[in-house]
């Protein structure tokens, strides 16, 4: 696992149906290129590529919409899936506020020539049917089981020009994702990670909880991104930040859950674990970092060590 930074930002999408439904489990073979595994995997064309992005994302603000906490295995895989269906549940039990819906606009597809992995990227522009603003989102895509599944998903901002600044493409194609600049975006979070943890790894609340921090990304849940030459890449993934709570006389989670979130469940605990996800884009390489996106912190798991009559 790789240590990362970690930072706060802004920004969440939710349901809109107005796309026409199109299931991207295949897409037709008039794309270029094989996966650098050695198997006989296409990427898929521009147009299939926005085809697929465009369902995936209506398909995740549908489920959004009707508040389906299960429903994002369909579409969304990896951290993409966890952090979304997170989101709900805390929507559900009230602990979260409703974020305004977000209709389609623009897809530009992010397709390497060749990837190892077979996946793909996208900057898609939506429109917040509520403050009438446009903000960008940044998605990586990737198959499962034949399918096409969002893995990664962030938010780019609210600038009229799409939020990366990217190679010019060659016949609608960026250079190869292979593994060697796969383990290059490896290396820049790990990179990363140590300018920040070096304000400390243990802190303490205002109620008096002392916290220990550590932060990790799991590479096997989704980690995309462009070689984008002269040694330097664009990095996304998913940043867990790992707190783990205690205090004398023990953590109280409410009956209604809403201390910790629904994650835990009612009681008074000695420790408690949060895994609170951070979804980034940084660009560049070790040493020289640019974050060009980032979306707001989600817990996505919550456990405890009870606390007992003789603690």
């Amino acid at each position: 696992m790789i240590v990362v930074a970690i930072a706060v930002t802004a920004g969440c999408g939710q349901a809109s149906g107005g796309d026409s439904v199109i299931h991207p489990a295949t897409f037709p073979g008039d794309g270029q290129g094989a996966g650098g595994t050695g198997t006989a995997t296409k990427m898929p064309s521009p147009a299939d590529a926005t085809r697929v992005v465009r369902e995936l994302w209506t398909q995740r603000e549908n489920t959004i919409g009707r508040n389906d906490a299960n429903g994002f295995g369909e579409m969304e895989t990896g951290a993409a899936q966890a952090i979304d269906s997170s989101y709900v549940q805390f929507v559900i039990c009230g602990c979260n506020t409703p974020k305004a819906e977000h209709t389609l606009l623009r897809v530009l597809p992010i397709i390497p020539r060749t990837s190892a992995n077979g996946s793909f990227m996208a900057e898609v522009q939506t429109l917040n049917t509520t403050t009438g603003e446009r903000p960008w989102y940044i998605i990586g895509v990737t198959r499962e089981a034949g399918a096409w599944k969002t893995g990664f998903i962030t938010f780019g901002w609210y600038k009229k020009q799409p939020p990366l600044s990217l190679p010019k493409a060659a016949n609608g194609y960026m250079p190869p994702l292979t593994a060697a600049t796969r383990k290059r975006i490896e290396q820049l979070a790990a990179a990363d990670v140590k300018v920040s943890m070096r304000a400390g790894t243990h802190t303490k609340t205002g109620y008096g909880a002392d916290v220990h921090t550590t932060m990790i990304v799991r590479p096997s849940e989704g980690v995309f991104g462009i070689d984008l030459r002269n040694g330097r890449v664009l990095g996304c993934y998913t940043v867990h930040m790992l707190d783990t709570y205690s205090i004398a006389g023990g953590l109280n989670q409410d009956s209604g859950q809403h201390n910790w979130g629904p994650k835990l469940k009612p009681g008074v605990y000695g420790k408690i674990l949060t895994d609170t996800a951070h979804s980034v884009c940084d660009s560049g390489k070790p040493g020289a970092v640019y974050r060009v996106a980032q979306y707001d912190l989600q817990q996505v798991s919550a456990t405890g060590t009870r606390l007992t009559a003789s603690a």
